[in-house]
């Protein structure tokens, strides 16, 4: 069984093994060269049995066309055509009803204006009707999917064409070598058509009634009935349509499964199904470079390449955008990365982007190169590895883990090899096999080997089963992932030579300032100390005078830490910003409204901790492993709080004895004293311990206390007590009077 992409040889000798006896003599060298003989023959079955893919071209070809829609569509045709572009897909959208004169310029440019320098293919997965079948029999490729339908031209509200209308429309038939009668019959419902034999080859014709003499048809495209016709199309207003196996059964159209595998059987790669993006030679092209110096993609590196990307998509004259990817990343990562990803895949119809792999991508890191409308590879290049998402050990993701994960790769890679590549990334056990359709045109797909084997009938088998753990450089080219494969040695100049760009206009976005600050401040250990800096500052506040110093530097150490991380896990940034500003209510509440409510300060202290816990997490937890590290945040910042607390305490104990800084401690003003307190000495505030007085301010916990006719500079103990509050001289250090709280009297 040959394996692709990891440790090949192992493998394709056992399988060389069982195919061929092993000679008795010499037999270490007769199995290296057998299975060296199928290597080889491995390989050239799987590099030649599909040519490399062209880039080609897709247009949306909408109804109701008008003049502007028509020129444009010409302009872009020619720019493609002068790029170079071969092959030309144009997908016909029912609207509503387009005139005559706008379908047959269109027509007529169709048909005429390409003169062969390229192959235009018309496709269509709904019914189209009216004048917009005009331009698409005049494509020289006609493809209906099943839901795909031809005709009818003319509804019962519209008046008859003219005779120089309808010459046309035969002109289109004859242009293309289509039945001119199947073409009238979808202009006139109610002719029937019928199948005859001349000379050998099938002719179809209109029945000759009154009605076909009255639209003057010429006598050679009708048949009288009973003279060996065979009725295929009844006249009459239901059956106006042909459906996508009668048109393929009349020569109007081929039948194809969907668009996807009209790209395959053109030999075109999917990710042109992205949209057609004319590049200007002249256009500004942005570097980005993903991973290498940086390391692999995290929480920072991740926050950076989303701003480059916002700052390259912003640039004026902007037409190309390469992420040169050199990294990997883990699940985390990868969920992180996905807004990114949905940003890249609808830019990718206004610029070109490009994932340029040196080295490797693997993991997260895949799904960027896979949102790009073009991937190159060096040739020693790896591309999917994803075991860094699958995990290891304990921190293996299960098959429902992993489901969300396998999903988003298999949207991305429809464009780039098809889905059952990303099933094979993420299973190295997944065997591939690529085959052919029988039917529908012949598509090339690239399916699961159950799959195949299930629907044998229908597929023709190309090669034989494969495994995957990554892509090369050639692997990636002949399965359709990649049309370009440079050296190991390339330079940023080789890849924009393949598109036609100049080195001179090309920008690398680097790291700024901005970058590295916000990276600093995401890193859990800087969260952390900013989170208790300004925990002690809010402490600190209550103690000084209004909004002072303490208050500013808690704002700010808090705006940091929520304005640095709004940049990353924005669904989780509103919830975690909410829990913050009612945990921090609910602390003032404990603290102003209703001291001593211990139910409302606890609350408070534990949501302002889950706030900042959820910021450093990144997103709700989903996993037992998420939940772990949630409580594992939760407890270092309750530790940081403890610390925050004792902090404080010490600051707030010893910072009115701190010559200069204890301007910082509240003052009351300063009230009239009596005679007796002007004349207490220092040395005699010992006899005060055990005093009985009143709370003349509140203490917060510095105030006023009288006692008796002395009014002195007392600090509560422990809390903080409203004015008329009795209070107790508990301790006397110096000119630190010490007081608690005592019991109302009854």
């Amino acid at each position: 069984m040959p394996r692709v992409g990891a440790s090949p040889r192992p493998l394709q000798i056992a399988h060389a093994r069982r195919c061929w006896p092993v000679a008795p003599v010499f037999p270490s060298m007769w199995r290296g060269c057998v299975g060296c003989l199928a290597l080889l023959i491995n390989f050239l079955s799987f590099s030649v049995a599909q040519p490399a893919r062209e880039s080609g071209a897709y247009l949306v070809v909408r109804s109701p066309l008008s003049s502007e829609t028509v020129a444009q569509l010409r302009n872009d045709l020619e720019h493609h055509i002068t790029s170079g572009t071969r092959k030309v897909i144009l997908h016909f959208q029912p609207g509503p009803p387009s005139s005559f004169g706008v379908s047959r310029d269109l027509a007529q440019y169709l048909l005429r204006g390409i003169r062969g320098r390229a192959e235009i293919h018309a496709f269509a997965d709904k019914p189209i009707q009216g004048h917009m079948l005009l331009p698409f029999l005049a494509a020289q490729y006609r493809w209906l999917a099943p839901e795909g339908a031809l005709g009818q031209i003319l509804s019962g509200a519209e008046s008859q064409l003219t005779h120089a209308d309808r010459a046309f429309y035969l002109e289109i038939a004859q242009g293309r070598g289509l039945p001119e009668a199947l073409v009238l019959r979808m202009i006139y419902q109610p002719l029937s058509v019928y199948r005859t034999i001349e000379n050998g080859q099938v002719r179809y014709k209109l029945e000759d009634t009154p009605f076909a003499r009255q639209l003057d048809i010429d006598p050679k495209l009708l048949a009288i009935p009973g003279e060996g016709g065979q009725l295929v199309v009844p006249g009459g207003e239901g059956v106006g349509l042909f459906r996508a196996g009668q048109a393929e059964e009349f020569g109007l159209a081929r039948r194809v499964a969907s668009l996807e595998e009209l790209a395959d059987l053109l030999q075109l790669n999917r990710a042109i199904l992205l949209g057609s993006v004319l590049v200007n030679p002249d256009s500004k092209v942005v570097w980005i470079r993903v991973g290498g110096e940086e390391g692999d993609l995290s929480s920072g590196t991740i926050n950076a390449l989303r701003r480059k990307w916002e700052r390259a998509v912003s640039l004026p004259n902007v037409g190309c955008i390469v992420f040169e990817i050199n990294a990997g990343g883990n699940a985390r990562a990868a969920q992180e990365l996905e807004p990114l990803v949905q940003q890249v895949l609808p830019a990718n119809k206004k610029v070109l982007t490009v994932a340029y792999i040196p080295k490797r991508a693997s993991g997260a890191a895949t799904y960027l190169a896979f949102a790009c409308r073009e991937i190159v590879l060096c040739q020693s290049a790896q591309l999917g590895e994803m075991q860094e998402v699958r995990g290891t050990g304990r921190r293996a993701l299960t098959p429902q883990q992993l489901e969300p994960y396998i999903r988003q790769l298999r949207e991305l890679t429809q464009y780039h090899g098809g889905e059952a590549l990303a099933e094979a990334l993420f299973d190295p056990n997944a065997e591939l096999v690529r085959v052919r359709r029988k039917k529908d045109g012949g598509a090339i797909l690239l399916v699961r080997r159950e799959e195949a084997e299930r629907r044998r009938e229908e597929f023709d088998w190309l090669d034989k089963p494969f495994r995957l753990m990554y892509l090369t450089g050639e692997q990636a080219r002949t399965l359709g992932v990649s049309r370009y494969v440079l050296p190991d040695d390339a330079t940023p100049e080789a890849v924009l030579n393949l598109y036609g760009l100049k080195m001179q206009n090309m920008e690398l976005l680097r790291t700024t300032w901005l970058d590295d600050l916000i990276n600093l401040i995401v890193h859990p250990v800087t969260t952390v100390f900013l989170f208790i800096l300004g925990f002690t500052c809010i402490l600190l506040e209550f103690k000084t005078s209004g909004i002072g110093l303490p208050a500013v530097i808690a704002a700010v150490c808090f705006l940091l830490i929520f304005w640095a991380h709004s940049w990353l896990a924005r669904e989780v940034n509103s919830l975690a910003i909410l829990l913050f500003l009612l945990g921090l209510a609910l602390l003032l509440v404990e603290l102003f409204v209703l001291p001593g409510m211990v139910v409302a300060g606890l609350s408070g202290v534990l949501l302002i901790i889950c706030s900042v816990a959820l910021l450093l997490l990144q997103h709700w937890p989903q996993t037992t492993d998420e939940y772990l590290r949630l409580a594992e945040y939760s407890g270092v910042l309750g530790g940081g709080l403890v610390a925050a607390i004792f902090l404080a305490f010490l600051i707030g104990r010893y910072l009115p004895s701190v010559p200069g800084l204890n301007r910082l401690v509240l003052q009351p003003p300063e009230p009239t004293a009596s005679p007796a307190a002007a004349a207490s000495p220092v040395s005699e505030y010992q006899q005060y311990l055990g005093a009985v007085g009143i709370a003349v301010t509140d203490l917060r916990p510095s105030g006023k206390a009288r006692f008796g006719d002395v009014l002195l500079d007392v600090q509560a103990e422990g809390q903080y007590l409203q004015a008329g509050t009795r209070v107790q001289v508990v301790e006397v250090e110096g000119t630190i009077i010490v007081v608690q709280a005592l019991p109302e009297l009854a």
